[in-house]
């Protein structure tokens, strides 16, 4: 029997650690066991037996330990991958599915089973994204850490979804190797980003039509402001001409009007006689009055002159003399015309 060993220090290494844990088990089990007459070889065979058969027992406990840590961990694992938002996928070298989770599944509507084992090609929807997947697979399988690209996938009633496939290669031999991938489905995004970028360009339309608009207007409202501008300065001109000959007339009235009253003033009718004073006297008498006035006398005596005599003595010396000529009118006429009518007398009146 060896002689009892001290406990090994820590920075042992693991198998030399299991032999003494195992030699203390095969001391503590042999404990008050002899082997009478024995001889020594014997007995350091048989401890080496012993101690190699614990040592086996216990390393079969640690596997079957580190097995159901491995199957817990492993679980998870799955759970984790299965049941995962994002579509995970796993490829063989080849680009062939091997394995696929349940996001996968329904982003292409397509049972997993039915499609591991297929290559990842035949869901992919244009031939630029097919070259595109080639060329990360590539590059994946060159010794790149990681890669990724934007593809267009097909559904399997043939509707088209946008997204992001990441690949990175898994496993240092190339038995074991394996391609791990995601995919993101930005098919929403996608369809907002078209949607924003065609109301983006929608609304560049209109507000380029409506500059134009208001250019145009812009442009007729300065041909207008031009026009009345240059309406403004005939205006200015027409008023300045109309207030020219008004002041004109106005001259032309006053000078008029004085040549009138000199002309038909008394001091044009010349006579001294007794019935020319009386005519004068009878002038002054009624011509401030509001009354009508009759002159008698035959042709050539003068009653237009003395008729302007008495005009320019009464009041409406301001306004204006209007003569008729009774001649011109017709007798059944003539009272109607200078009395006035009575509403209702004939036809019309």
């Amino acid at each position: 029997m060896q002689g009892n060993r001290e406990k090994p220090p820590l920075e042992l290494a693991t198998s030399e650690a299991l032999r003494y844990r195992a030699e203390k088990r095969v001391r503590d089990d042999a404990r008050g066991v002899c082997w009478p007459g024995a001889p020594e070889d014997t007995q350091k065979l048989v401890h080496e037996l012993e101690v190699h058969q614990v040592e086996v027992e216990m390393q079969n406990v640690e596997l079957r330990r580190a097995i159901e840590e491995l199957e817990v961990s492993r679980n998870k694992y799955r759970e984790l991958y299965d049941f995962a938002p994002t579509a995970y996928f796993t490829f063989d070298l080849q680009g062939l599915m091997l394995d696929i989770n349940f996001a996968a599944e329904r982003m292409f509507e397509t049972d997993r089973r039915l499609l591991v084992g297929k290559p990842f090609v035949d869901l992919v929807a244009t031939p630029e994204s097919v070259e595109r997947f080639a060329v990360i697979l590539q590059t994946v399988l060159e010794g790149s850490c990681d890669a990724g690209c934007e593809l267009e996938v097909k559904a399997r009633d043939g509707s088209v979804k946008f997204g992001r496939l990441q690949m990175v290669k898994a496993g240092a031999k190339s038995a074991t190797s394996c391609i791990l991938a995601s995919f993101v489905d930005n098919t929403i995004r996608n369809d907002l980003q078209m949607q924003l970028k065609s109301e983006h360009d929608r609304m560049e339309l209109m507000v380029e039509e409506r500059t134009k608009d208001l250019v145009t207007a812009n442009r007729n409202l300065n041909i207008s402001i031009n026009e009345i501008k240059t309406s403004e300065e005939s205006l200015k001109k027409a008023y300045a001409e109309i207030k020219r000959l008004k002041d004109r007339l106005q001259a032309e009235n006053i000078y008029l009007s004085k040549e009138v009253t000199r002309e038909y003033s008394l001091d044009q009718i010349i006579g001294q006689s007794d019935t020319l004073s009386h005519v004068f006297f009878q002038i002054d008498q009624v011509a401030p009055q509001d009354t009508t006035v009759l002159l008698l006398g035959e042709t050539g005596t003068g009653k237009g002159v003395i008729a302007r005599a008495l005009h320019q003595r009464s009041g409406r010396k301001e306004r204006l003399m209007i003569t008729v000529n009774c001649s011109a009118l017709p007798a059944n006429l003539i009272e109607s015309e200078l009395f006035g009518r009575e509403k209702g007398a004939f036809t019309g009146a």
